[in-house]
C-alpha cells in the first residue's frame, strides 16, 4: 500500500528523466566522465578524493532529500535497502577505481573499468533471465576490442608494476560497478531520487574510503583552499549532477542499453586526460574510441530506427509473416 502511493509521486528529477531516459543517461555519463581528469589535477590521493566526493555530494543533496520527504513521505524501507546494497557495490568500485586513475592514468583507468557493457547483460541473463537482444552479440565484441585498444595494451610496450596495478584495480572495479548497475536496474522510481543518492553517498563514503586507503594511503583531512575547490568541483559534477541522473535513468531502460550508454564516461575521461591533464593518445587508442562509439550506435540508434521502420512499413510484411507462420504450423 505504502509503496504504491510513493511510486505514484515522481520527483522533479524523475519527471525530467522520463521525457528521454537515454539522453539523460548520456548527459549524466558525460558529467561523471569528468571526474578522472579532475582527480588527476587535484593532486590528492585516492582516499581523499573518495571521502570528500561523497561527503560533499551527500551534504549538497540533503536539502533536496528533505523536500522529497515532505512532499512524498518517508522512502519505503525496501527501496532504502536496495540503494544501501548498491552503495556497498559502488564503494568497492570507487575504492578500487580511484587509485587506478592515479596509477594508470585517467584515460586507461576510465576505459578498463567500463567492462560493464558485457558483464551487466550476462549478469541479468543469469540472475533474472533478462533477454539479450541479438544486436548485443555484434556490439559487445566491438566494444571489447575498443576497450582493449584504448587501454594501450595492444602496443606491446613494457609497463611499470604501478601501471599494471592500476589496470588490475580498474578491472576489479568494473565487476563491482556492474553489480551496482544491476542493482539499480531492479529498483523502482519512488519520488525519492535525491534521498536514494544520499543513502548511496553515505554507504560509499563509509565503506569506500577504507578500500581506497589500502591502495593509496589515508585521506588528507587538512586541505588547502585549492584542494577544497577541486573536491567541491568533483562532488558537484559527479554526485549532485552526474550520478543523480544516472540513478534516475537506469531503471527506465534495458540493462543492455544502459551498460552501453555509460561508455560515454571513459570517452570523456580520455578527452579530459588528453586535453586537460596532457596524457598522450596513440593511433590505436583513437581506433578504440571509434569502436566504442560504433558499439553505442549499434545498441541504440539501429534498434530504434528498425522499430520506427517496422511501425511505419511493417504492414507490408504482415501477409508474408502470416504465410510463414502458417507453413511452420503445417509442418509441425
Amino acid at each position: 500500500m505504502q509503496t504504491t502511493s510513493h511510486a505514484g509521486q515522481q520527483s522533479l528529477i524523475e519527471k525530467v528523466t522520463a521525457v528521454n531516459p537515454r539522453v539523460t543517461l548520456i548527459v549524466s555519463s558525460i558529467m561523471v566522465g569528468m571526474v578522472s581528469p579532475l582527480i588527476s589535477l587535484s593532486g590528492e590521493n585516492a582516499s581523499t578524493a573518495v571521502f570528500y566526493r561523497f561527503v560533499i555530494g551527500g551534504v549538497l543533496l540533503i536539502p533536496i532529500a528533505i523536500f522529497e520527504w515532505r512532499r512524498a513521505g518517508a522512502i519505503p524501507l525496501r527501496q532504502a535497502g536496495v540503494y544501501a546494497l548498491a552503495g556497498l557495490f559502488f564503494a568497492v568500485d570507487i575504492g578500487m577505481w580511484t587509485p587506478a586513475v592515479i596509477y594508470a592514468g585517467s584515460a586507461v583507468a576510465s576505459v578498463i573499468s567500463n567492462m560493464q557493457v558485457v558483464i551487466v547483460p550476462v549478469m541479468c541473463l543469469l540472475l533474472f533471465r533478462n533477454r539479450i537482444p541479438k544486436i548485443f552479440f555484434l556490439a559487445a565484441p566491438i566494444a571489447i576490442l575498443g576497450i582493449f585498444l584504448i587501454s594501450g595494451l595492444s602496443s606491446g610496450a613494457m609497463f611499470s608494476s604501478t601501471f599494471l596495478l592500476g589496470i588490475t584495480l580498474a578491472a576489479g572495479a568494473s565487476i563491482f560497478y556492474s553489480c551496482y548497475m544491476v542493482t539499480l536496474t531492479r529498483a523502482t522510481p519512488t519520488g525519492h531520487t535525491a534521498t536514494e543518492m544520499v543513502i548511496v553517498c553515505a554507504v560509499t563514503c563509509a565503506a569506500g574510503t577504507p578500500v581506497a586507503s589500502l591502495a593509496g594511503g589515508a585521506p588528507n583531512f587538512h586541505l588547502d583552499l585549492a584542494g577544497w575547490g577541486w573536491m567541491i568541483a568533483i562532488a558537484i559534477t559527479t554526485q549532485v549532477v552526474g550520478w543523480l541522473g544516472i540513478q534516475a535513468a537506469l531503471p527506465l531502460i534495458s540493462p543492455c542499453v544502459g551498460a552501453t550508454l555509460v561508455l560515454f564516461q571513459p570517452l570523456v575521461g580520455i578527452a579530459g586526460g588528453t586535453l586537460v591533464v596532457g596524457e598522450s593518445i596513440g593511433l590505436d587508442q583513437w581506433v578504440g574510441i571509434a569502436c566504442v562509439l560504433s558499439a553505442v550506435v549499434l545498441m541504440n540508434v539501429i534498434p530504434q530506427r528498425a522499430a520506427q521502420l517496422n511501425r511505419r512499413y511493417g504492414w507490408l510484411l504482415h501477409p508474408v509473416r502470416q504465410r510463414r507462420r502458417l507453413v511452420r504450423n503445417t509442418v509441425r
